[in-house]
C-alpha cells in the first residue's frame, strides 16, 4: 500500500489510521459518485475521521517493499513500492468495519487501479474478517 501526502510516500512509521481512512474514504466518494451517480455520499466523512483518531494501532510489523514492472507505454521499467506488512488496529472499529471491509476490494492508496493498495482484515484470533 502506498498512501502519499503532499507528493511524497510515506513510510510505515509515518502512517495513522486517520491517514488511511481518509484516502480510503475518498476512494469510496469516488467509486460511488462514478459508478452509482450517488452524492453526497452516506457517510459523514469527519465523524469517521474523529473515530479513526481513537483507534490505537501498531505499525512495527510495516516496512517499505520496492517492486518493478515493465510499462510497455513507457517502455521502461517502473519502480514501484509501499508498505507491506501487518498493522494492527484496536479499540472501537464497530463504525470503521464497512468502509474497511468494503476497502479490501476496492484497495487505496496509489497505483490502487494497477492492484496495489490491497489489505485483508484479520481478527484477533487470526481468522479472516467478515
Amino acid at each position: 500500500m502506498r498512501l502519499q501526502q503532499n507528493g511524497r510516500a510515506l513510510a510505515g512509521h509515518e502512517l495513522s489510521v486517520r491517514t488511511l481512512l481518509s484516502h480510503l474514504l475518498r476512494r469510496i466518494n469516488l467509486m460511488l459518485d462514478l459508478h452509482m451517480d450517488l452524492r453526497p455520499a452516506p457517510f459523514e466523512v469527519h465523524q469517521l475521521l474523529t473515530v479513526a483518531e481513537s483507534i490505537e494501532d501498531d505499525r512495527k510489523g510495516l516496512s517499505w517493499f520496492d517492486w518493478t514492472r515493465y510499462s510497455a507505454r513507457q517502455r521502461q521499467e517502473m519502480t514501484l513500492g509501499g508498505v507491506l506488512g501487518p498493522w494492527v488496529l484496536s479499540g472501537d472499529l464497530a463504525p470503521l468495519i464497512p468502509w474497511l471491509t468494503l476497502g479490501q476490494w476496492l484497495h487505496v492508496g496509489k497505483n490502487a487501479t494497477m492492484g496495489m493498495g490491497g489489505y485483508q482484515l484479520v481478527d484477533h484470533s487470526g481468522n479472516q474478517a467478515t
